[in-house]
């Protein structure tokens, strides 16, 4: 089983965190944050994108009750058709250097369509 970060937040906190990460990802194509951040967003967004490969409507509820509806609707409508039929893969994690003011390691989040950048 994959290693799981608490994040110093309690489950419901962690969560929405994390569920916020992803609809940003998918907004935006790429986000930058910490690290562990990072980290615990990789598996869910992985998760979340190869659900909208086959937009089934089982599929299409659990991506609306997992992210917000704004980056769920750009998801289903507009970036499922660009999205390679593969599963997994579909995010990168790059490690960037180290935020100044308190030397925190950051990494940057990606999703990748046919190994090139989304966007």
């Amino acid at each position: 089983m994959a290693k799981q970060f608490k994040l110093s937040r309690k489950k419901a906190n962690r969560d929405a965190l994390i569920s916020n990460l992803v609809s940003s990802l998918i907004v935006n194509g790429q986000i930058m944050t910490t690290e562990k951040r990072a980290k615990a967003t990789k598996p869910v967004a992985e998760r979340i994108l190869t659900k909208a490969q086959q937009p089934t409507l089982a599929n299409q509820r659990l991506i609306r009750s997992s992210i917000n509806t704004l980056a769920a609707d750009y998801l289903l409508k507009t970036l499922s058709q660009k999205l390679p039929k593969k599963n997994g893969g579909l995010v990168r994690l790059v490690k960037v250097v180290a935020r100044k003011g308190d030397a925190a390691d950051r990494a940057s989040l990606i999703i990748t369509t046919n190994g090139k950048a989304l966007g």
